[in-house]
């Protein structure tokens, strides 16, 4: 990682052909500051720093790179690659807008249209002698049938995928929501079976209170929490279900709050 501290303290240039205009803004960045704003500061120039290092975006071509040396081969075959990527930015943003004027239309609508402008089909059959273009289109309504079957295989081969992958999401989510439901069975029954009660209001958590073996009270509250996360349906805070912190268990006084806050707002 790029060491950003010379820049912090304004004793070096990042591009020494474009030195700062020494004016009042230049001057206030470097005012004195925290040590926290200090330290951020340069947390975000390494990352900048990190990105614009040009050796690490072109090392592929610089020497000792697979493309330093290229083989002509390899030169002649992408030879015609565009050198940006402007046509693809230019089919997205049609696209984007074509979605916006026309909501309901369907997928094929939107590829026919792109084509037809960006292919500039339309200049092409203009430039075309009238024999020429006749026979085109007489071709294009011969097969008109076979287009449109395939346009009907392909659009059935989409609607298929898609039916598949609403199935796969409907078994995932009543996968999910019968372990849910069995964690739910699993938690209450613990709580039932170490409480003997589920705690539902501030007079059951007095009563387990009452437990003389602090090991076996903090587990009876914790089996509590376990129930309530898997049965409360809403309105309460999810870090109220947490049983640690930072890597250590929370301390019995703190799940008994915990608990008690759980139980006035699950109501």
């Amino acid at each position: 990682m790029v060491d950003p501290t010379p820049l912090v303290n304004d004793c070096t240039l990042l591009f020494q052909d474009l030195p700062p205009v020494q004016n009042d803004f230049h001057k206030s960045l470097y005012l004195p500051t925290t040590a926290n704003i200090e330290h951020l500061t340069k947390q975000a120039l390494s990352i900048i720093l990190h990105n614009m290092y040009v050796c690490r975006q072109v090392q592929d071509h610089l020497p000792g790179g697979c493309f330093h040396d290229a083989r002509d081969q390899l030169r002649q075959e992408t030879s015609t690659c565009p050198k940006d990527n402007l046509a693809a930015e230019r089919i997205f943003s049609g696209l984007d807008r074509l979605r916006r004027i026309m909501p309901n239309a369907n997928t094929v609508s939107f590829e026919g249209i792109l084509l037809w402008s960006l292919n500039k089909t339309r200049d092409y059959l203009d430039g075309m002698d009238e024999t020429k273009k006749s026979k085109f289109i007489a071709d294009a309504r011969k097969h008109r049938g076979s287009y449109l079957k395939l346009y009907q295989c392909k659009s059935a081969a989409i609607k298929k995928v898609c039916a598949e992958r609403m199935q796969q999401n409907k078994d995932k989510k009543e996968a999910k929501q019968r372990l849910l439901t069995k964690q739910a069975a699993e938690n209450t029954s613990n709580a039932l079976k170490i409480c003997g009660t589920i705690c539902s209001a501030q007079e059951h958590v007095d009563e387990l209170l009452k437990m003389d073996d602090k090991r076996k009270l903090e587990e009876a509250l914790i089996s509590q929490i376990k129930h309530w996360k898997t049965s409360c349906r809403g309105g309460v805070r999810r870090d109220l279900f947490y049983l640690t912190s930072k890597g250590k268990k929370l301390p019995t006084e703190q799940l008994e709050t915990n608990l008690r806050t759980i139980i006035y707002l699950g109501h």
